[in-house]
């Protein structure tokens, strides 16, 4: 009889101790584990759900009434907007989302170079990749992205095509979309639809 009650405390004990360490574990994980990755805010959670029709400006001088129902892609050309796209610009960010990954924010087309094409708007690996210039990348050196991958984040991604627009706007006689091998007389040539938006209230 004493010795099964040894071997009973002995289990006893054993499971004790095992508990402890595991109780130990869970503590310390979350200290060791790595920083989360950047990611949309939770507003932008659901960005590819329509949502709305409208969109607002951030300005007190006119109330713009944006109207997204022409649009293929409207969300994606709405969050383009709320980060800082002209209104003059919308159609052809939309036309460029729909033909670039029809409006999927995790399209990585590998046949092109610098290690393929990223996200909605299918930024080409050049851009954030280290060259001579730009030892860890432009879009690095702009301190838009960190690495590559951040270009399948819709809110990274149309702020990096902005951040390259610009560039080539300046780069390229005024043509931002040259990058993306669209015309300067896009609305002419391609898309003669193309209409200013109301604006409203001044």
């Amino acid at each position: 009889m004493p010795k099964r009650t040894t071997y009973i405390r002995r289990r006893v004990m054993v499971l004790l101790a095992l508990s402890g360490f595991v109780w130990v574990g869970a503590s310390i994980a979350p200290a060791l584990a790595p920083p989360p990755r950047l990611v949309a805010p939770p507003v932008y959670a659901s960005w590819y759900e329509p949502t709305f029709s409208t969109v607002a400006p951030p300005t007190t001088d006119n109330v713009l009434a944006l109207l997204l129902t022409r649009f293929v892609c409207p969300d994606a050309v709405a969050l383009g907007y709320s980060l800082g796209w002209a209104v003059e610009d919308l159609d052809e960010l939309d036309y460029v989302i729909w033909r670039e990954s029809r409006c999927l924010p995790d399209v990585h087309y590998t046949k092109d170079p610098h290690g393929g094409s990223h996200g909605l708007t299918q930024i080409n690996g050049f851009w954030c990749k280290p060259s001579r210039y730009y030892p860890l990348g432009y879009l690095q050196a702009q301190q838009v992205v960190s690495s590559c991958d951040d270009l399948y984040n819709p809110l990274m991604n149309l702020l990096s095509a902005l951040e390259i627009f610009n560039y080539s706007v300046v780069h390229n006689d005024g043509n931002g979309w040259k990058p993306w091998a669209m015309p300067k007389d896009f609305c002419d040539s391609v898309h003669k639809w193309c209409d200013p938006p109301a604006i409203v209230g001044g």
